[in-house]
């Protein structure tokens, strides 16, 4: 969750889908970062663009889903 606007830059970018979010106050992104096998999803391959003007905040949250053998 960005928990300040940035003036400029900062966006959060994800290249192998093409989608790049401004930085917003108040904005949460989340995604799934692993497949069904539970192997790293490409797609949610990410990085942070350098922010130009301003300061970007965050608060970040991992959550591990634990899974049966048999699922």
């Amino acid at each position: 969750m960005y928990l300040r606007d940035v003036e400029e830059g900062g966006e959060t970018k994800f290249p192998q889908l093409g989608i790049s979010v401004k930085p917003r106050k108040g904005l949460a992104l989340i995604w799934n970062s692993m497949n069904s096998r539970g192997e790293c999803d490409p797609t949610s391959l990410h990085n942070a663009a350098k922010v130009i003007k301003g300061h970007k905040f965050i608060i970040q949250r991992w959550l591990v889903l634990l899974c049966p053998s048999n699922c």
